[in-house]
Formats: structure tokens, sequence, C-alpha cells
């Protein structure tokens, strides 16, 4: 049986549940009553969290944010960014199938303490077509991490597996009305020059409520493989970044009886540091492009994507 966000009771006990592992963390912490200090942190460090573009949603993010702010010792870092998009983005063909002018406004967070990372952003979505596909749409996603190596105190791994991490996700559209749950593990690689690569494995959970309540039909379960970077380039006193994501989302079946396709999802982002170039301000501004490249769109077979998109990044 398929749940739902409007079930009785069930956000409250998610709430209640990871508040609680939350909480212990911290009541752990405190009790060992060390006043040790963390290392300092790089500022050409990276923190954040993958993301899984769903039926409904049109862009999605990596946490690929600069940890260049140090916090208290339980709040190692935060970053935030607002992002703006333009592109001429594919519809799929259940929707008309036309690609059009998309602007996409982006909220994005990232912190990492000290047992794991919080990676949060929030997309308003509006294109050139009155298709109810990306018409002033909101879609959201929001991956918290916990550190079995930062729990443990201790690494967890070997070779080129630095971290072992239990991650959570839940991912949602308002046009589509859907929501996913993605529980799972990530790996986390130290390889020269990347400021991070993971690698992570989820469930891909429906928790929709389907056509019964007025969204897109309601689908079973898969799974989820993502892989998200960061690789810092400096070229002279030019600062450049290549990072983003790719995913692979197995196939499945809606509530129709259709076959909703497998898909993969790359979405590269190339990055170019303005605001050291022009006022010596770095890690501030910076503009450049996504790539995004979608063959079977959305589970649909008969849309294939390949678009560039503008970018314009502004780090609070």
């Amino acid at each position: 049986m398929t749940r739902t966000l409007n079930e009785p009771g069930l956000l409250p006990r998610l709430a209640v549940s990871f508040g609680l592992v939350m909480g212990s963390l911290l009541l752990a912490d405190m009790a060992r009553g060390q006043e040790q200090r963390l290392p300092p942190v790089d500022e050409h460090e990276y923190s954040g969290a993958d993301s899984a573009e769903v039926d409904g949603a049109e862009s999605a993010h990596h946490g690929l944010c600069w940890a260049s702010k140090p916090m208290t010792e339980f709040v190692r870092f935060s970053n935030t960014e607002v992002q703006f998009q333009y592109g001429y983005l594919a519809a799929p063909s259940f929707v008309g199938g036309q690609s059009t002018a998309t602007r996409i406004l982006t909220f994005q967070h990232a912190s990492n303490w000290r047992y794991g990372e919080n990676f949060l952003f929030i997309d308003v979505l509006d294109d050139s077509l009155a298709d109810r596909f990306n018409d002033d749409d909101v879609y959201l996603e929001w991956y918290p991490a916990l550190s079995l190596g930062r729990i443990l105190d201790r690494r967890i791994g070997c070779g080129l597996i630095s971290d072992v991490a239990l991650i959570g996700g839940i991912n949602y559209g308002a046009d589509a009305n859907f929501v996913k749950w993605l529980p799972g593990i990530r790996w986390a690689w130290s390889l020269p020059g990347f400021a991070f690569l993971n690698t992570d494995f989820t469930a891909y959970l429906d928790a929709s409520g389907g056509l019964q309540s007025g969204g897109a039909p309601a689908e079973s379960d898969s799974f989820m493989i993502d892989v998200s970077w960061a690789y810092p380039i400096t070229l002279g006193t030019q600062a450049f970044s290549v990072e983003g994501h790719a995913e692979f989302i197995g196939r499945r079946q809606n509530e129709l009886g259709n076959d909703v396709s497998w898909w993969v999802l790359a979405q590269p982002q190339f990055r170019y540091d303005l605001g050291k170039a022009l006022w010596g301000t770095p890690q501030k501004l910076f503009v450049g492009v996504e790539w995004q490249v979608w063959p079977n769109k959305l589970g649909d077979r008969a849309t294939e994507e390949n678009a560039v998109q503008a970018l314009a990044v502004l780090r609070l």
C-alpha cells in the first residue's frame, strides 16, 4: 500500500524519529565534555549532497557549496546560494513535447556539522508555455546524511574510500503533487584534485497520492545510483570549477499499468569565479553554464534532452 504525506500522523512520526536521532547524537557529544577544537576548515573544501530528478521537476542540484565559513564546534560550516538558470528545455511527450525557454530560480543551502551533512534546495520554475508543466512550479529536495566515521570517531573505509554515510532524502514537486523518499548509503572517495567525490546508492520510494489526489500517477518503487563531484581549477589568477552529478534511476510502473523508463540524468556545471576576477572577492559571484543531458526524460522514452543553460550564482 502506498503511503502519502497526507496519511494521518506520518509526518509527525518522521519528524520525531529524525529529531530523536539528532538529539541523541547531540547529547552524546555534550556528555563527552571535551573542549577540543576542530581542525581548520580548508577554504577550498566542499560540502553537500546530490539529488535525484523526479516527475514534475526540471532541475536537480548537487549541494556544491564551498566550505568557506567556519562556524561552531558542532556546526563546522554553512553555505547558502541563490542561483538563476535560463535555457531551452524539453517537455516530455505526455505534456506536448515542446522545447521552450525556461527560467529557474533556486535557493540552495549546504552545511557540514559534527556528525554529518545537510543539503536543501528549493526551485521555482517557469517556462513560456501554459501546459501545466513548469508553470510557476515549486520543487524541493532535502538530504540529511550521518557520517559513520564521525559518529564512531574513526576512519571508515579503506583505500580510496574515506568515509561511509547513511543518507535520507525527500523529493517533492508541486505541479505533479508527488513525493519520493530516498534512504540509502553513501561512499565518500578521496581522489587527488577533487574537492569531493561521492557515490550514493538509495531506494526510490513513491509516497505520492497519485491520480486520486489530483497529481501525476503514483509509481512502483525503484532505486537510484548517483555520483556527485566537484573539481576546482586554477589557471594563473583565475578560478574555475567543474562540478555536478550524474544519476541512474531504474524503471518502474505507474498506477495505470504503463512502464516508466529508466533514465540517466547528468548535470555538470562549469563555473567561473567572476567576483574574484573583477573585485578580488573570491567565492561570492560565479557565472557559467549547466549542461543537462537526459535520455528518457522523466521516464518518457520519446524525450531525449541535451541542453545548455546560462548560469549565475550569488553566494550569500
